[in-house]
């Protein structure tokens, strides 16, 4: 199978940590502000879908699998500092695992970036009157995120993987340069959330053998319904979801139901049906989550196979 890989290069700082789920909402609504049949996209999303996007991974790096660390000997010191020190070592190099179908401790790292978090307070203006009117003054808090790479010559990028079928892909690639150029997430209206995609003129098309694999990891988050009888052990973290319409969606309700997701990094280990490799993408969509009939959220992850 084969994903498409993109280079996201930020060039301003985010307002929303960039998430699978929440950029596939962005693009759907991207695709029908440009007039693109979203409605005809989404008709067979349960059952076949047109698109599914990964997590944002800096500079190639993943969330390390979800798998329990072996209990340290309490009256070993060494082990002790150790266990701690190795706490930070929380990312694995995606291209390591790629090319060697396995995920070794070599492949494993702390963070070779930094993300920078500022929490700044601004105020709601009055477009009329170019003010702080005193009915509408609400000074409130904003954090965003400034990420950069820890080497000082290096150029900061994400890798976006994504599957795509081929009669969208254009218009999906479209989209996503428009949101690169309008802003993802919150608070775009000030700048936030804006990238630009580096390869987007030469895209990298990236193969992933699952021959001979048993296991995998995801590269989104993923609803776990009804995965639990796939492999013997299936370790994640669960997230819960509180999502929200935006723009001109937000009319009337804005808030969706909250669901529970399991965050990128879940593993199955010991798949036992192993048509589960017959696609690019595991979990389910998500539907049901709003008093609009036609929302659906990606409950579908992309994933790298692996042996162990």
């Amino acid at each position: 199978m084969e994903y498409l890989r993109l280079k996201i290069k930020p060039t301003s700082p985010f307002a929303t940590e960039p998430a699978s789920d929440t950029l596939f909402g962005q693009i759907c609504y991207t695709l029908s502000l440009i007039n693109e049949d979203i409605n005809t996209m989404l008709a067979d999303y349960e059952k076949d879908p047109f698109l599914v996007v990964s997590d944002l991974f800096p500079l190639g790096y993943a969330l390390k699998p979800a798998k329990p660390e072996k209990p340290a000997d309490t009256l070993n010191i060494e082990n002790l500092a150790n266990r701690k020190k190795d706490k930070n070592k929380n990312r694995i190099l995606l291209d390591s695992v790629i090319t060697s179908g396995k995920i070794l401790d070599e492949h494993i790292s702390a963070p070779v970036w930094k993300i920078i978090s500022n929490d700044t307070t601004h105020v709601n203006i009055n477009r009329l009157t170019g003010t702080t009117s005193k009915e509408d003054y609400a000074p409130y808090n904003l954090i965003d995120y400034h990420y950069s790479s820890s080497k000082k010559d290096d150029i900061f990028t994400f890798d976006l993987y994504l599957y795509v079928k081929e009669s969208y892909k254009s218009a999906v690639l479209k989209s996503i340069e428009l949101i690169g150029k309008t802003g993802y997430g919150k608070k775009t209206t000030i700048g936030k959330g804006r990238f630009m995609v580096d390869n987007l003129q030469d895209i990298e098309t990236v193969s992933i053998d699952s021959a001979d694999k048993n296991s995998l990891f995801t590269l989104g988050r993923c609803c776990i319904s009804d995965l639990g009888n796939k492999a013997d052990t299936v370790y994640y973290t669960p997230s819960t979801r509180f999502g929200k319409h935006g723009v001109t969606t937000a009319d009337g309700i804005p808030f969706k139901s909250p669901y529970v997701a399991a965050e990128q990094g879940m593993v199955l280990l010991d798949i036992k049906d192993k048509s589960i490799f017959n696609k690019p993408f595991i979990g389910k969509a998500i539907t049901g989550i709003s008093h609009r009939n036609n929302t659906v959220s990606q409950g579908y992850s992309l994933y790298i196979p692996f042996t162990i």
